[in-house]
């Protein structure tokens, strides 16, 4: 006759769960930590960080805005290179470095450079990865060439930038659990902005990042329960399944609480940002604040009859900047991007161009030759860096 096995009764549900969740989640993060720190986890220098004021562009073109850096159009390769002559910092002391980056295109090709003392004339290259408009950040501690002291760090820019790229600042780290920590925790509280699905769903911080928290969390949650089955048979605890209820409860809220503060956040800047604002004014706010510029000057210089066709770095922007210039005539071609054959203009129609390359203009003959082939004479109505406004004569 066997002896029925006694049964404890465990710690009350409500304690027990998120104590394994939180216990399991410190346990996950230092795993992580062993295994994206190539140097020490203490120690390293005192975090540096660069104004993009302080950057210098050796290829394209850029303006200041205050201490940010405006990348607006890039060589005609295609490349923008933006550099940082640092005062000759020391490797081991820095292995994190960050750029803080809006409105990189998602598919540009980027990457890190940089020179050391120790081959001065050779540029030691790394990419980096571009999520949601950011550059994540570049682990170089342990990178063979991450050697000596540094006298230049910059970016490579591989993309035609349809839209500006803004550069804020340059912050070089020493690679100690504290500072990857840290930056982790910045990647779960930075604030996402509004998209489509916002009402439903968010990434849970920036974008890119190499441990998102709801990652985290669903782990957490998978060998807290885990744990507590093992646990439970180890002590021969009642099993409870308010437990396992608590432990994903718990998961669950620490991932919705982020993102209902994310929503509150987006709803107070959105009104202070839109509220009280006509249309043009809440334009001029968002996203396509620089085509509703450009609109405002142009929409003046078109006559009610006219014609005017649009051309841009992409369909999808010409598509936007001609609503905006509605409810003038205007025409785009959302499959080619092209400007229309020289044989269907005719005089007094408007050519609007943004940032198109691959059209010339003469000032002597006082005409566009694009493709190499085609010819139309034109008045010039307004110019702006990257943008013309012409009619056919």
């Amino acid at each position: 006759m066997s002896e029925a096995v006694e049964q404890h009764a465990p710690p009350r549900w409500w304690r027990l769960g998120p104590a394994l969740w939180a216990s399991t989640a410190i346990l996950l993060t230092a795993i992580y930590l062993v295994f994206n720190l190539p140097a020490n986890w203490f120690g390293g220098g005192e975090p540096q960080s660069f104004p993009a004021s302080s950057l210098v562009m050796a290829a394209g073109q850029a303006r200041l805005d205050g201490s940010n850096l405006i990348v607006f159009r890039p060589d005609s390769k295609n490349t923008a290179i933006v550099v940082l002559g640092t005062p000759r910092l020391r490797t081991l002391d820095y292995g994190l470095v960050s750029f803080n980056v809006d409105g990189m295109p998602d598919d540009a090709d980027v990457t890190l450079f940089w020179r050391n003392d120790l081959a001065p004339n050779k540029m030691f290259t790394r990419p980096v990865t571009v999520a949601g408009g950011r550059i994540q950040d570049a682990m170089v501690a342990g990178d063979s060439n991450w050697l000596g002291r540094i006298s230049a760090l910059g970016l490579i820019i591989h993309s035609p930038l349809a839209n500006p790229v803004t550069i804020r600042r340059v912050e070089l780290s020493p690679a100690s659990a504290s500072t990857v920590l840290l930056e982790r925790w910045r990647d779960w509280t930075e604030r996402e902005s509004w998209t489509g699905i916002s009402l439903f769903r968010v990434i849970g911080g920036r974008a890119g990042m190499n441990l998102p928290l709801t990652l985290l969390s669903a782990i957490a949650c998978l060998v807290a329960c885990m744990c507590y089955w093992a646990i439970r048979r180890l002590r021969k605890w009642v099993f409870s399944a308010l437990t396992l209820a608590a432990i994903i409860a718990t998961g669950w809220a620490v991932v919705d609480l982020r993102w209902q503060w994310n929503i509150v956040a987006n709803a107070g800047t959105s009104l202070a940002k839109f509220g009280g604002n006509d249309l043009s004014g809440k334009r001029l706010a968002s996203v396509d604040g620089d085509l509703e510029r450009l609109a405002v000057e142009v929409r003046p210089l078109i006559p009610r009859e006219a014609r005017v066709f649009i051309v841009a770095i992409d369909p999808v922007a010409a598509g936007r900047l001609a609503y905006m210039l509605l409810p003038a005539r205007v025409h785009y071609d959302i499959s080619t991007n092209a400007l229309p054959m020289p044989q269907q203009l005719k005089s007094g129609d408007l050519l609007l161009i943004h940032r198109k390359p691959g059209v010339r203009y003469s000032p002597e003959r006082k005409e566009f030759l694009w493709d190499d082939r085609y010819r139309v004479n034109v008045e010039i109505l307004l110019l702006r860096p990257g943008t013309v406004l012409a009619k056919v004569t």
